[in-house]
């Protein structure tokens, strides 16, 4: 029998503020929980700590608006670590849905 897991992730503020974004995203990721994943984060570690200095973890918001512990790398070392990210996205066996909402 096939397990689904749901993964669900918000970016943005509903608040009707003007000083907030005007963007929602609301994202659902889906798995079968069936489906083996180990191999592939095992992989995704190994390459980060190659490119992310030894750390197998990243703050998208912060390495894409180079804040924090990304402040001193370069443009070409933070693609790399952009790179790592999307190839391993591209090859779990997921599924998902984004809707962005633009408030008024």
């Amino acid at each position: 029998m096939k397990k689904l897991s749901i993964f669900v992730d918000e970016s943005g503020n509903f608040g009707l503020s003007k000083q907030n974004s005007s963007l929602y995203i609301f994202t659902l990721v889906l798995h079968d929980n069936l489906t083996e994943l180990s191999t592939l984060f095992k992989s995704i570690e190994r390459e980060l700590q190659l490119v992310n200095e030894g750390n197998c973890y990243i703050h998208t918001y912060s390495l894409v608006r180079k804040k924090d512990e990304y402040k001193d790398l370069d443009i070409s070392r933070r693609r790399k670590i952009l790179n790592v990210v999307s190839h391993f996205v591209n090859n779990m066996p997921i599924w998902y849905l984004c809707i962005k909402l633009i408030k008024n």
